[in-house]
């Protein structure tokens, strides 16, 4: 149980980094992928 709540954390701020980087618009933005 513990390793599936670590991959749900990981997938959540992977998925937020890439989600706020594209709708911020930033020209930066793959980088942060």
């Amino acid at each position: 149980m513990n390793k599936y709540l670590t991959e749900l954390i990981g997938t959540f701020f992977l998925v937020l980094t890439i989600g706020l980087s594209v709708l911020g618009g930033t020209p930066m933005a793959p980088l942060a992928i």
